[in-house]
């Protein structure tokens, strides 16, 4: 009933508003940044409700400042769909208020916990899902932004201490564990198998040289000017002519090297004329 309801609405009012201000390429853009919006819309409004019926809600909101940021540079275990995605955070959001409302993150083991968990995700982190495969540069560059957080996380722990915040000590303790659990089913969910996985854009010339670097060549999805599409295959580069290799699967065609630049914003192929819109790693 709410899906035909919020499809009734999109359809009737979203659709031809946006079609009016936006072309087809920002209408895209729109729309996810809108369902993005609403995602946290509701996780908001569910993290209030929760706090206010147990009596936590600071603390919650404390807790989401803490683990957001690490989170999202973390990595670990998404929910294949929006619905899922929602309902674990509702999850998430009921199990450390209840946590909070029963003083079970105040306790010696809880802290030792927090610990370990720390120490994992400092050695860990991050790790990819069958939404976001990183590649070697992305890691390199998270993962210095996650040890960073770390140490503001300690330092910022230390004090709190001294200062007798308890509230803080133990948003700080929740984020780092919730993340690690994250972390965790993820890795039990895909058994460190590697799949492909599709990047709704296009990757940097620095991540081209690092996937190429590792042995792992790609593919490069075209969109045609007339909005059909075609998918080659990356398999080198260049780094002084800021070029790629391209290899195209369709017949009578052969292998050749195409600027960076030329591909992103767009150009003729020996198949058609279009740009690099879309990726699919391994």
């Amino acid at each position: 009933m709410q899906n035909k309801l919020c499809k009734k609405i999109k359809n009737n009012s979203v659709n031809p508003l946006l079609n009016y201000i936006c072309s087809q390429e920002e209408k895209e853009y729109v729309e996810y940044g809108l369902k993005q919006f609403m995602t946290s819309f509701i996780g908001v409004m569910v993290t209030l409700l929760v706090g206010k019926i147990l009596g936590v809600c600071s603390k919650l909101v404390l807790f989401l400042l803490c683990f957001i940021p690490l989170r999202s540079y973390v990595g670990g275990y998404h929910a294949k769909t929006r619905g899922n995605c929602v309902i674990l955070s509702m999850g998430i959001v009921f199990g450390v208020g209840v946590g909070y409302r029963y003083s079970f993150w105040n306790s010696l083991w809880f802290m030792i916990l927090g610990v370990l968990s720390g120490i994992f995700i400092w050695k860990s982190a991050p790790i990819g899902n069958e939404k976001k495969q990183l590649s070697t540069y992305e890691k390199r560059k998270f993962r210095t932004k996650i040890h960073n957080m770390l140490i503001w996380i300690l330092g910022a722990y230390s004090l709190a201490l001294y200062c007798r915040w308890d509230a803080f000590r133990e948003a700080a303790v929740c984020a780092i564990v919730c993340s690690n659990i994250l972390m965790v089913i993820q890795n039990v969910a895909s058994g460190n198998r590697k799949s492909a996985t599709s990047l709704e854009r296009t990757l940097s010339f620095d991540e081209v040289i690092s996937y190429i670097d590792n042995r792992h060549p790609f593919n490069v999805r075209i969109r045609w000017n007339n909005g059909n599409g075609h998918a080659v295959v990356c398999g080198g580069y260049s780094r002084a002519q800021s070029s790629m290799w391209i290899i195209d699967p369709w017949e009578n065609t052969t292998s050749q090297p195409y600027n960076y630049t030329s591909l992103v914003e767009g150009t003729t192929l020996a198949t058609g004329s279009g740009r690099y819109r879309f990726t699919v790693v391994y």
